[in-house]
């Protein structure tokens, strides 16, 4: 299965981050795919295996820039990928617009 997680960031030292470090690791070691979609460019604080590709967007000054960088990103991920899982795991304003944001169109 090929796996798709939507983090704010993962180089913090907080619960999220170690529980997607573990969950990860455990899809890799299991022979499944795993992407993780970050906000924020950053040195992870938690060890990732090598094979998850972690992704971002390029980082610049203004922040609404790098939002609607993120939600461009994220929509060619999304549509250019064959994603079983897609999971969000943020607990911000981008979590509950998600749903409406990403809408797949039938």
């Amino acid at each position: 299965m090929n796996y798709l997680f939507i983090v704010n960031a993962c180089h913090g030292s907080g619960g999220l981050e170690k529980v997607l470090a573990f969950k990860c690791n455990a899809l890799i070691k299991a022979g499944h795919e795993v992407t993780i979609l970050s906000l924020v460019k950053a040195p992870c604080f938690f060890e990732y295996h090598p094979q998850i590709n972690i992704i971002s967007p390029k980082p610049n000054g203004n922040k609404l820039l790098l939002l609607m960088s993120y939600i461009k990103l994220a929509k060619h991920t999304i549509a250019n990928s064959d994603f079983d899982v897609v999971s969000v795991c943020e607990d911000g304003l981008k979590a509950l617009l998600w749903p409406f944001l990403f809408r797949k169109r039938q």
